[in-house]
């Protein structure tokens, strides 16, 4: 052990010199603060600092690992915080301070091993959260949610996605197969932790490459795809594990569906409960449904109706009576997100048909250009419509992402920049945006489009996870009561409430 001793007076440094010499201790005295400092700043590496207290505030926020022992012949409280230190007279005697010096040794050492177990622990936690949120985006990335905030004619699709820990028990795809064609699925996996995650992973990773190939070789069939899952689930499960889902394919007005376990599917708000018991080893029938629907379909995990609100009753009795009036899937986001307290994994897929009735109040098409988008909110500024303000910040937005991403391309830029990859500028001016604005009684529409790349899809899907873009996508979401993209990105429905803020 290394030791200092500051004081001012001779005969102190003397004698504590003299009583420490028992310990056979490497000891270095100092008279002079200055001198103590600068041999401090060259060797840090000490154990204990006696100081006399006349100097002891220039040493309280350095040589934090050191312990330092403030000497003085009056003791009183210091009242110093966060920082390790004792009192000691500077007449003790030797006897007194050999029995106290033990133990501040004993302590000394208890706090080197504490110490090195934190730095250790921290160690482990670092690398847990490494691998932790790389299987976090190995489970992502197997997912396919291509119709995550999507419309198609009249189809409109939202997703809500959020895991209660790290890792997720809960699964989802949704996959435009062509149009009018979509797949959709949610798979929960028994209990919780790894064992959870890794079946929801290799379920949904096997289901999304069932899918992939089948399109790859126009040979989808739902009952085909279904049973192939079946088998290879039944494949990976342990002994008393089993696995929920439902999954459901939509083409025109008909949805055919599996429903292993799963909460009910509301069907045009009609509950249609599971066909199937949740999939063990030995499940060995496959009961498939098809139904006609004219309006919506809603699935959704146990998350969402198993947890409890924040006055203490199961929000299952929120949600049921949301259910006869909600628009919107932000509807039941928004009220979840105030009143429940989330316990588990949490997934919805909401299928609706649009059948709103509006009337045209406002129709413009521009030609992307800085000074045509300036020219236009200078025209606008004299436009009456409801929710104005709202409007005018979401075209903001909607503008001059078309003029970043379509007209100048700043997005192949950005990349290039992120990746150090060469730096080409593309420009093309001749993009043309049209603006449509809807009103009924209950809601103002905005159809935005342009003929060029639009948004960007993969952007949109993952907004989530993607913390380099999407701001502004972010904020309409968050205003908007709808918020819809077409296939191709460059299409975008919003729809906001009249009478809601």
């Amino acid at each position: 052990m290394k030791i200092i001793i500051l004081d001012r007076n001779l005969v102190v440094l003397d004698y504590f010199s003299f009583i420490l010499k028992n310990f056979k201790l490497k000891i270095k005295i100092f008279s002079k603060e200055k001198e103590c400092l600068e041999y401090l700043n060259e060797n840090p590496n000490v154990d204990f600092i006696f100081v006399e207290e006349f100097f002891y505030e220039n040493f309280l926020d350095k040589y934090m690992d050191s312990f330092l022992i403030i000497l003085s012949f009056v003791i009183k409280n210091l009242n110093i915080k966060n920082r390790i230190y004792y009192r000691m007279k500077k007449d003790i005697l030797p006897i007194e301070f050999n029995a106290r010096f033990e133990i501040i040794k004993k302590l000394r050492e208890y706090f080197i091993k504490e110490k090195e177990k934190k730095l250790e622990l921290t160690g482990i936690i670092s690398y847990k959260e490494q691998q932790e949120e790389m299987a976090t985006q190995k489970q992502l990335k197997l997912f396919a949610n291509e119709l995550s905030m999507f419309y198609e004619n009249d189809i409109m699709v939202e997703t809500y996605f959020n895991p209660k820990d790290i890792l997720s028990g809960d699964a989802l795809i949704t996959k435009r197969i062509d149009e009018n064609r979509y797949f959709v699925a949610i798979i929960d996996a028994m209990g919780k932790g790894l064992n959870a995650s890794l079946t929801s992973s290799n379920s949904i990773g096997f289901l999304n490459y069932a899918v992939f190939q089948a399109l790859k070789h126009n040979d989808f069939k739902f009952t085909k795809t279904i049973e192939s899952f079946v088998n290879y689930v039944k494949s990976i499960l342990i002994e008393n594990e089993t696995l929920c889902f439902s999954i459901g394919y939509i083409e025109n007005n008909e949805f055919t569906f599996v429903n292993f376990g799963m909460p009910p599917i509301y069907i045009d708000r009609q509950k249609i409960k599971a066909n199937n018991m949740p999939l063990s080893e030995w499940n060995k029938e496959i009961k498939i449904d098809k139904v006609e629907f004219k309006n919506d379909i809603l699935m959704y995990s146990d998350g969402l109706i198993e947890c409890w609100t924040k006055t203490e009753e199961l929000y299952l009795r929120r949600f049921k009576k949301l259910l006869p009036s909600f628009i919107f899937l932000h509807d039941i986001i928004r009220d979840f997100k105030k009143y429940a307290i989330q316990s588990d994994d949490t997934t919805i897929i909401y299928v609706k048909k649009e059948k709103f009735k509006f009337n045209k109040i406002y129709e413009k098409e521009i030609k992307i250009s800085k000074e045509n988008i300036n020219q236009f909110f200078k025209e606008f500024e004299n436009i009456n419509i409801t929710k104005k303000e709202k409007i005018e910040f979401i075209l903001q937005e909607l503008l001059m992402n078309s003029y970043e991403h379509s007209a100048l391309k700043l997005q192949s830029l950005k990349d290039a920049i992120l990746r150090d990859n060469e730096i080409k500028i593309e420009t093309k001016n001749n993009i043309i945006a049209k603006i449509v604005i809807y009103e009924n009684d209950k809601f103002i529409k905005l159809d935005y489009s342009d003929d060029g790349e639009g948004f960007s899809v993969d952007i949109l899907k993952t907004l989530s996870k993607n913390k380099l873009h999407g701001r502004g996508i972010k904020m309409i979401k968050s205003i908007a009561d709808g918020f819809f993209y077409n296939f191709r990105g460059n299409g975008i429905h919003v729809f906001m409430r009249i009478n809601n803020g």
